[in-house]
Order: C-alpha cells, then structure tokens, then sequence
C-alpha cells in the first residue's frame, strides 16, 4: 500500500489531491475581496427599518436623518421606482426680502404709487388700441 506524506487522521474527501490546496486558498481569497469590495460600495448605505402609519405617514429613522443633515420641514419629492419608493429632497431657494429683488432690478428712480401705475397701465392700453 503507498503512503502519502499526509498526517494520519487527518480528513480530506475522496480524490483530494494536494495540489487542490492551491485551488482553494485561490477561491477563499476571491471570495474574501469580493466580500470587501461590497461592503466598501454599501459603507454608507444604512438600512433600518420603518412602518406606514394609518395615515400613510412613514418616519425616517434619526440615524438616517442625522447622516443626511435633515431637519424637520424638510420638503421630498416622492417617485414611484420598480425599485420601490424613492425619495429625493428639494432644495429650497434662501429666503429674499423685497428690498433683496427690487434692488436686483436695477431701478433706482422715485417709487410710484399703485395709482399712478394703474394709471400708466391704461394710458398704454389705450395707446396699442388707438393702433390697431
């Protein structure tokens, strides 16, 4: 009977050879940067889980909301995806005061009262209808 250099008792399955050794370990470590190269594309991915209320609310939970930065009044746009439900912030334009937008104008003559522009407001409609 032929020996091989393999400790006694030790468990390999029927037809193993020790060259497929290599095979393995080759198969382990794709499988180990397969498992690394996901986890490093889904890092910031944080799935929790969460209900529809009666009213058809849904709470977000405050570890998402903390990632996010988002704060209450927060506006979403809500598509419906074969995916599921996505949900998208709006961005909201800064607040504007009148002085803000006026000045934007560049007008800078006398301010007019709403009569004096209802009343040039009729004068020129009076004028394109003499025309035509």
């Amino acid at each position: 009977m032929r020996r091989n250099n393999i400790q006694e008792g030790a468990v390999f399955s029927p037809g193993w050879r020790p060259g497929d050794l290599i095979v393995e370990v080759i198969v382990i470590w794709i499988f180990f940067l397969y498992d690394v190269l996901l986890i490093s594309y889904f890092k910031d991915i944080v799935m929790e889980i969460t209900k529809l209320s009666s009213k058809g609310q849904v709470i977000l939970p405050a570890a998402i909301r903390a990632a996010k930065q988002w704060k209450a009044g927060v506006k979403f746009s809500v598509e419906s995806t074969s995916a599921g439900v996505l949900l998208r912030p709006i961005k909201s334009d800064p607040a504007t005061t009148l002085d803000e937008v006026i000045a934007c104008t560049g007008y800078s003559g006398k301010t007019h009262s709403l009569a004096d522009m209802d009343n040039a407001i009729t004068a020129e409609t009076k004028v394109r209808h003499a025309r035509s």
